[in-house]
């Protein structure tokens, strides 16, 4: 019996854990490179995001970290995006 209780925990948390996960984001981080004197391009994921379409209303700072925006965002107050907010147009 224990075993069993135990098999469906287990199957639940990995149900429950992939409802949750996001899909990695791909993006190009674009550097100046001062010793070459040109624009470097490395493609990059990120796996950890705020949806900013997922953000209440009321919300009109944008978390620190990285924020994705996919599509129109309206918002009637705009949002205000921090020094360490990283956005990712999509």
């Amino acid at each position: 019996m224990k075993s069993r209780l135990a098999f469906l925990f287990i199957a639940l948390l990995t149900i429950v854990q992939g409802a949750w996960a996001q899909e990695p984001i791909q993006y190009i981080d674009r550097t100046w490179d001062d010793y070459h004197v040109c624009v470097k391009e490395e493609v990059k994921y990120v796996e950890n995001y705020v949806d900013v379409s997922t953000l209440p209303a009321g919300v009109t700072a944008l978390p620190d970290g990285f924020c994705v925006v996919r599509g129109n965002v309206y918002r009637a107050n705009g949002l205000r995006a921090g020094y360490n907010s990283h956005l990712i147009l999509c």
